[in-house]
């Protein structure tokens, strides 16, 4: 049984790289939006504060990090997992036909042939050559991968920052009755 063939990890390397470049590309462009927030002079002081320490120096090599172990794992191990999932279920379908060949098997010979064809199909569950488990595993893991780098360091965007730590909107006078 070949686990990881040529072709599964060389596609699920693509993958983790692809991941791995819009995680890096990801964390970029929300920390220029950062930025420009806190560069921005009708920022409240303290939100700029807090920016500040959440998107430079070492947390945002924390934010890098992160998004390059977070997308990078999902990307490659999504890949491998729904396509050793579409091909068990491929090869399963087979299975099914031939164990009732098997079972109507008139000589021992006959049974022995096809439950040696049995065992080569279950073999082709790990082999990773099949097209559409392969075109699918990269479609699932590149989606899963890119979700995971694009959701890096979205609890520290200025949105949540002032949503946190801003005093509550007044909206107008309050009501008084009559």
């Amino acid at each position: 049984m070949d686990l990881l063939s040529n072709v599964n990890t060389i596609v699920s390397i693509v993958v983790g790289l692809i991941t791995i470049g819009t995680a890096i590309a990801t964390v970029f462009a929300k920390r220029s939006t950062v930025q420009r927030t806190i560069d921005n002079p009708s920022t409240p002081i303290e939100i700029r504060l807090r920016l500040e320490d959440q998107w430079s120096g070492t947390a945002l090599w924390a934010k890098i990090i992160r998004g390059i172990i977070g997308a990078g794992l999902v990307g490659v191990f999504s890949t491998v997992v729904v396509t050793f999932t579409i091909n068990f279920f491929l090869a399963f379908q087979v299975f099914l036909q031939d164990m009732s060949k098997f079972s109507r098997a008139s000589d021992y010979s006959q049974a022995q042939d096809i439950f040696s064809q049995m065992l080569l199909v279950m073999g082709q569950i790990f082999t990773f050559t099949n097209p559409l488990s392969l075109t699918i595993g990269i479609i699932v893991g590149l989606l899963l991968g890119i979700l995971v780098a694009l959701s890096i360091g979205n609890r520290s965007m200025p949105g949540r920052i002032y949503s946190r730590y801003s005093p509550p909107l007044t909206y107008g006078p309050p009501y008084l009755p009559r």
